[in-house]
């Protein structure tokens, strides 16, 4: 019997050892696998077998003007609106030299859809901007209409947009405009504002001479911004063009994320009071020019042809092709004489000559007037 107690209790021992044997065994398993897990990789091999972060694509650059290939003259509006939010324009130069901009914050626009039942610019119907900003709205049908709203009336959080119907009198008194506006939006940059709880049809008027009350004649709409309106700013400045060579330059526009862009202008001044030419539409004008709006007549300057393209007008005047000699010299030559009258606005050149006829002492450009070139000349 007593040899029986001591054969089982040498048995339960050893399944106790064993137990002991078995868990110490998966303790030390265990703890490897967590050692393992939180060593430091292997340099080489420390990216291997993960997932690699989807490459970005490059930063939009600003959108700059005037437009690339323009030909430019006096002064000129140079601007660089930014691409994305938080990405403002930080430097707007010429030829590389930094120019002396001031900073912009842009529009915003509010877009909406307008019905058959058209909204018309006689009735003067407008939008108001936080009680501070007007701004018609014009002649739209069947189309989707855009007002710009600039962002130094916009705040950060909530917008309150006003609509209201404008009037006209008419035989039957004051009679307001019948329109419908639909999906009325708030977009801004990187930003659509939030305006769920507008309505999303307005109808506006009065009916046949005010026979429908139920229309609208104002209406608020709220718009919640999230970032701030004025945080991405542009830059633009007035260039004088007159402090540059005839000829190109490029005008170039920086973002803070790096982007640029770049733009090759041609600068075509006049000494004043010369005769000026058009490269593009060959076009030619006496007076000092001082236009802002390129190969256009200057202020001053009469709309009408000269008597001699009058006398002959579309098929052929009694000149002929206005024709590039190079980068900055236009020409032009008589179909009746040999004499040739040029302009030169090269740099180094300062002579503008027109003369007339052989024999002729008065010019043949008439004061105040301007010409259209055509395409062939006959000597």
């Amino acid at each position: 019997m007593a040899a029986r107690k001591l054969l089982g209790g040498l048995r339960r021992r050893g399944h106790l050892a064993v137990a002991a044997v078995i868990a110490l065994v998966a303790t030390l398993l265990v703890s490897g696998v967590v050692t393992a897990a939180h060593a430091d990789p292997d340099p080489a091999t420390a990216g291997r077998g993960r997932p690699s972060p989807t490459p970005t694509g490059s930063p939009t650059p600003p959108s700059l003007s005037p437009a690339d290939g323009s030909y430019i003259e006096g002064t000129v509006k140079v601007a660089a609106v930014p691409a994305a939010a938080g990405d403002s324009v930080t430097e707007l130069a010429v030829d590389g030299a930094a120019l002396n901009a001031t900073r912009t914050v842009g529009v915003s626009r509010l877009r909406f859809d307008v019905g058959s039942n058209s909204t018309e610019a006689r009735y003067h119907n407008y939008v108001l901007v936080n009680g501070v900003y007007r701004s018609d709205i014009g002649d739209l049908v069947n189309e989707r209409g855009t007002i710009e709203i600039p962002n130094e009336h916009l705040v950060k959080g909530e917008n309150t947009i006003e609509i209201f119907a404008g009037t006209i009198q008419s035989s039957c008194g004051t009679n307001y405009d019948d329109f419908v506006l639909s999906d009325v939006g708030l977009e801004l940059l990187g930003e659509v504002a939030d305006g769920e709880d507008n309505p999303y049809t307005l109808s506006f008027g009065d009916g046949n001479c005010g026979s429908n009350t139920a229309l609208l004649k104002q209406a608020t709409l709220k718009f919640f911004v999230k970032g701030d309106p004025q945080g991405t700013t542009g830059l633009a400045t007035d260039l004088d063009t007159t402090t540059l060579a005839n000829g190109e330059h490029a005008i170039t526009a920086k973002a803070a994320s790096g982007a640029t862009v770049k733009h090759t202008v041609t600068v075509n001044n006049a000494p004043a009071g010369r005769p000026g030419c058009c490269p593009r539409t060959a076009r030619w004008w006496h007076a000092p020019r001082r236009s802002t709006r390129p190969c256009r007549p200057p202020a001053g300057a009469a709309s009408r042809p000269s008597p001699s393209t009058a006398r002959n007008p579309p098929r052929r005047p009694p000149w002929a092709t206005v024709r590039r000699r190079s980068a900055s010299t236009w020409a032009r030559t008589r179909s009746t004489t040999s004499t040739t009258t040029s302009c030169s606005s090269t740099a180094s050149a300062s002579t503008w000559e027109a003369p007339g006829p052989a024999g002729a002492s008065r010019s043949p450009f008439p004061p105040g007037s301007w010409c259209r070139g055509t395409t062939r000349s006959r000597s």
